[in-house]
């Protein structure tokens, strides 16, 4: 220690460095080495395994020429410069098995390269690199980029080395070339190139993909490459827009394989490969009926598109055509299992589908949001909420990328036993049983972040479960398993018998078990335990607070395990016995607030903390309920509350304990509340939102399945913005027949969409009441040969003031109701008097016994309706 201080009051850093390097064998325990200037970094580059870049720039040549050396930067703040003459680099990586991430690199003057890279299987991740006449320079074989930006180069990237893997690749303002291709087996995934300006048209001689001669055996998917020149043998390219030109140059014996791809212009030189603009399939826009996308998942061909808009599916949907794309808009297209019979909200059958930009949100215990049985299929950018196993591989060759898994509210048949005497009606903790389960080979899965893991005891919970297979590789996953009971584990590979090759790097989570033969494992972190049971597994730069292992041969290199323990030959590997502990919850009562109360806001992120703002909730308060899922059966007490989701197809309510009708999911018994924001999955017997107070405001909501959307019971509450999916009734004013009940109800932005069910549907009922307002209700899908109704006004109901909608079939009671630009549908019946129409329309008309009747004001538009 004496040394170590003496070393660091030189003046000089170089005196100071190498007098470090003097005693660093002493120190045992410092991995991290922090160069704050470009001759530190210099020195740091000979002697330290992990580097830690400042917010700093670090001019001058460095090279990375050791295995296994770890450099992190700050992002865009940490970046490495060079200035000099044509022929160097800023960066050279001829080491081996080396990770590079979350920096800059820069290149003035005439610098050759931004990184050049001679060694193999090393891994880039979030690094960015400016100018040069080259971004990268790739010589090496095996070498991973993800996430990688290259701008305002001459070139993007030459890649000359074999087997090298480029996942979320972008390059901008390039002049030239975007990836120049000699080597072979090379694989590209989310490939975005753009070129420098205007001037840089596109034309044969500027490329954003170039594939030589002397490749073979490359992949490309789902990627924007301007111009492709392809040549050598047995090339892939699957959902590839080339924008302009496709040059295809066969030669003997090549089997290119083109898939959905896009372009203006192919030039080709043999006839074995199709004409791009035939591989293009059809393109269908599918809004949100659930029948509709059912029926084109039956009709597509390979090669057709399928785009989901903005809304909720019900499922499940099965995929059995190969080769089709479906893709949503983001997390508002949501595929939704509102029934205990659809097991699984999405099954793959088929392979070469992408399946992207979507949200699964799977309420019910034992139902799967996506099952893949299929080979080769890509799920990208897709999120999953709830479920008992979010995701379940049982195909081969399949990748998974950018998959978040939110595990929230599974419903536990012990639950009731386990609060003996305590109530918990609409409390119904975390979480799911499985994120990704895998049975298949050859998968692979990127970039998969898992929140919000069980907490629930008696529940064993696994982030990933790989069960079988070879060859499969995950990385960068993470999990927040990490400080519950001994039955939750971020991942679980295989079991002693089962389980070859399986690649995994960069994860975090807390539990590990490891079974199986020949796994490889980088940059591991399980923060309480690691089991490891098998032989011919090479660990290198793992860690973990325990491993637990058996006396079988393996390699571990640069570990950190604070204690090891080993099994005798007696013992058995076996999961643990849960730890009996309760949740404590992390909500702050409102004991603490002063008795002269001003409204507050109370951000609750779970069901147990909802219930308890809803029991301790003053006058003015305003409840904010995160992204998520919510379960059980809520009340609004109070008055003027405003409850805010983070959108209504965010944050869900839903309660599968139900059993009656009688039962809402939310039910506002104050007056003056607020509700908006947020999506109620309904459940089959019961009811959404319950209005029983006057002069609430209830807006931008999602109702989806159920027996009741909205049941209003008194007066002056008004709805805006409320879409109805599945519901057998939609909204009902109901004043429960006493006097004043139901009036003044103002309705607006009705969308009603009947489902599947076979019950007679009404989208908006109004019982009785006087002087309430419907404006702008559309419904759709309601069954001619069925009795169901767009509208019906009941006969204790007077005064209503119906305009701008569009009905389907209506039922008319009660007197004096005025109705402007509506259109009737397929019939109107009419009963009652007194009633003003202008602007309508109908395709038959009738009276109370069926008879055909003519109302002034009413256009009688030709059709048949025999079956009606």
């Amino acid at each position: 220690m004496e040394g170590l201080i003496v070393a660091l009051t030189k003046r000089s850093v170089e005196h100071r460095l190498a007098s470090i390097r003097g005693i660093s064998f002493t120190i045992t325990e410092d991995y991290e080495i922090y160069p704050i200037n470009s001759v530190e970094l210099q020195i740091c580059l000979e002697t330290q395994q992990t580097i830690i870049l400042a917010e700093v720039e670090y001019c001058g040549y460095f090279e990375v020429s050791r295995t296994g050396v770890t450099i992190k930067g700050q992002g865009e703040k940490s970046v490495i410069k060079y200035k000099g003459c044509q022929g160097d680099a800023s960066l050279v990586v001829s080491g081996h098995g080396c990770f590079l991430h979350d920096f800059y690199v820069s290149v003035e003057g005439f610098g050759f390269s931004g990184i050049n890279v001679s060694g193999d299987a090393n891994t880039f991740r979030n690094v960015t690199v400016t100018s040069g006449h080259f971004g990268c320079y790739i010589f090496g074989a095996g070498n991973s980029f993800d996430d990688v930006k290259v701008a305002s180069s001459r070139y993007g990237a030459e890649v000359l080395g074999d087997q090298n893997s480029f996942n979320g690749f972008t390059m901008e303002n390039i002049t030239e070339t975007g990836f120049g291709i000699s080597g072979s087996k090379v694989f590209i995934d989310d490939f975005q190139f753009s070129y420098g300006n205007s001037e840089a048209a596109a034309s044969p001689f500027r490329h954003g993909l170039l594939i030589s001669a002397l490749s073979h055996n490359c992949e490309i998917r789902s990627s924007n490459c301007c111009v492709v020149i392809i040549e050598g043998k047995n090339h892939t390219l699957r959902d590839v827009n080339c924008e302009h030109i496709l040059k295809i140059a066969n030669v003997p014996g090549n089997e290119h394989q083109l898939e959905r791809c896009k372009g203006k212009t192919c030039q080709t030189d043999g006839a074995s490969i199709p004409c791009i603009m035939g591989n293009n399939g059809n393109e269908f826009s599918i809004y949100s009926r659930g029948r509709d996308l059912r029926e084109i998942l039956k009709s597509c061909n390979s090669g057709d598109v399928i785009q989901l808009e903005e809304g909720i599916y019900v499922g499940g949907f099965a995929m059995t055509k190969n080769n089709i794309t479906l893709k949503g808009v983001g997390d508002r297209t949501i595929i939704a299992c509102v029934s205990y019979t659809d097991t699984v909200g999405l099954s793959i059958l088929a392979n070469d589908c992408t399946i992207s930009d979507l949200q699964f949100s799977i309420p019910f215990k034992e139902t799967t949001g996506m099952r893949v049985t299929g080979a080769n299929n890509v799920i990208r950018n897709v999120f999953f909420r709830g479920g008992w196993i979010c995701i379940d591989i049982d195909g081969d060759g399949n990748i998974l990328r950018d998959i978040r898994i939110f595990c929230t509210q599974l419903y536990h048949e012990d639950l009731r036993n386990m609060f003996s005497g305590v109530i918990c009606r609409g409390t119904v903790f975390a979480n799911i049983w499985i994120g990704a389960f895998i049975k298949g080979s050859g998968n692979q899965i990127r970039n998969l972040y898992c929140n919000k893991v069980p907490k629930l005891p008696g529940v064993t919970t696994f982030g990933v479960f790989i069960d079988d297979g070879a060859s499969n590789y995950v990385d960068n996953l993470s999990c927040d398993a990490t400080d519950w009971s001994k039955i939750t584990f971020g991942l679980v590979v295989g079991d002693k018998a089962s389980g070859v090759g399986v690649k995994l790097s960069n994860c975090r989570f807390g539990r590990g078990k490891i079974y199986g033969r020949g796994h490889s494992m980088q940059d591991i972190e399980a923060t309480l335990s690691l089991e490891l049971f098998g032989q011919d597994h090479v660990l290198a730069k793992c860690s973990s607070n325990h491993l637990l292992t058996d006396k079988l041969q393996k390699s571990i290199t640069n570990c950190d395990f604070t204690t090891i323990s080993q099994l005798v030959e007696s013992e058995e590997p076996s999961v643990e016995k849960e730890e009996k502990t309760l949740i404590s919850p992390n909500f702050e009562s409102s004991e603490h607030q002063s008795s002269s109360h001003i409204g507050v806001d109370r951000v609750t992120s779970n069901s147990k903390e909802f219930q308890e703002c809803l029991q301790n909730t003053k006058s003015g308060d305003v409840i904010i309920l995160r992204e998520g899922l919510y379960e059980g059966e809520f009340s609004v007490l109070d008055h003027s509350v405003k409850i805010q989701g983070a959108g209504k197809f965010l944050t869900i309510l839903q309660n599968p304990l139900s059993t009656g009708d009688e039962n809402f999911l939310l039910s506002v018994v104050g007056d003056n509340c607020v509700i908006c924001d947020l999506c109620f999955i309904v459940p089959r017997l019961g009811g959404g939102l319950e209005i029983i107070g006057s002069g609430n405001s209830a807006r931008n909501l999602a109702f989806l399945g159920g027996s009741k959307g909205v049941l209003i019971r008194e007066r002056n509450n008004k709805l805006s913005d409320i879409m109805v999916d599945g519901t057998t009734c939609g909204v009902s004013c109901h004043g429960d027949g006493k006097p004043g009940n139901g009036n003044g109800c103002v309705l607006s932005d009705i969308i009603y969409r009947k489902g599947s069910q076979g019950t007679s549907s009404v989208g908006v009922r109004i019982l009785d009441g006087e002087g309430n307002t419907l404006d702008n209700l559309k419904c759709e899908g309601l069954q001619r040969w069925k009795r169901d109704l767009g509208l019906e006004l009941e006969s204790s109901a007077r005064n209503t003031r119906i305009t701008n909608s569009i009905c389907e079939r209506v039922k008319i009671a009660g007197n004096e109701h005025n109705f402007k630009n509506v259109d009737f549908g397929v019939r109107l019946r009419v009963e009652g008097s007194g009633h003003q129409f202008e602007e309508r329309k109908a395709l038959q008309i009738v009276n109370n016994g069926g008879e055909n009747v003519d109302i002034s004001g009413v256009e009688i538009t030709k059709g048949d309706y025999s079956d009606l």
